[in-house]
């Protein structure tokens, strides 16, 4: 082994050893914030309810279990993305949970709507939980403090675990968009945004920005070919992660 070559394992493992340092020494740090954030949307998200949206994914559970496509009766109006979440969630739960106790008619008359079970509340609200702490990581992999200001905003928490909405995967989507351009990964960033429209439609007004940045990326390398080459790349991503969604509009499901 060469002089140099030594050096440079010299300090490869000098790398290594600094980055397993800081792992360890920040992971205290990220189970003060993590750990107290997924409690609090543990906790709150068997107990509260808007039935007005949760009863309607019991519903589309419901008629998966008896053959229906989502679109098939009415009363889902929800991107097939996340007809797609639900199901994911759901088959399983049956089960295990019996589809019969998914929901009551409370007998206080305050609403006219079932309200689910704690236990199938827990189980629709667990993705956009899942999502909303990702989302989470990914700032503190930036900034400690972002990842606070996110994971512990009422907002951010009241549309995840007490509405139970999932928007949360529109921050998710949008934000591995923007991380993937800066990386200069053109067909994830399109994969980003195709995943994130067929969840909700908002990711598809970002699409264009990643995009022109795809392409000013390619255009700052010289030539024409190369931004040419990251907008296929870009659309290429956006099918990919869009298609699957629209196969679920049909009525087989």
């Amino acid at each position: 082994m060469t002089v140099r070559s030594r050096a440079r394992a010299h300090d490869a493992r000098r790398v290594q050893r600094g980055t397993g340092t800081e792992v360890r020494s920040r992971l205290p740090i990220a189970l003060a914030v993590f750990l107290p954030a997924a409690l609090i949307r543990l906790v709150l998200a068997p107990l509260t309810a808007w039935p007005n949206d949760t009863y309607t994914w019991v519903r589309l559970g419901w008629d998966l279990l008896a053959g229906y496509g989502p679109y098939d009766r009415l009363g889902f109006s929800y991107p097939p993305g996340w007809a797609a979440v639900l199901a994911l969630v759901l088959r399983p739960l049956a089960l295990v949970f019996p589809p019969d106790r998914w929901a009551t008619l409370p007998s206080s008359g305050l609403t006219d709507l079932p309200v689910p079970h704690p236990v199938t509340l827990l189980a629709v609200k667990l993705p956009s939980i899942l999502a909303d702490l990702a989302v989470g990581w990914l700032l503190y992999r930036k900034s400690t403090r972002a990842a606070v200001l996110w994971l512990f905003n009422p907002l951010v928490v009241f549309v995840s675990s007490v509405h139970g909405q999932y928007d949360a995967f529109v921050s998710l989507t949008v934000l591995l968009a923007l991380i993937a351009v800066l990386g200069g990964a053109a067909f994830l960033s399109g994969l980003a945004c195709g995943i994130g429209t067929a969840l909700k439609l908002t990711p598809l007004y970002i699409g264009p920005i990643t995009l022109a940045a795809c392409v000013r990326q390619g255009l700052r390398a010289g030539g024409l070919r190369r931004p040419a080459a990251q907008a296929a790349r870009w659309g290429a991503g956006g099918i990919a992660g869009l298609t699957p969604a629209l196969a679920l509009l049909s009525t087989g499901f």
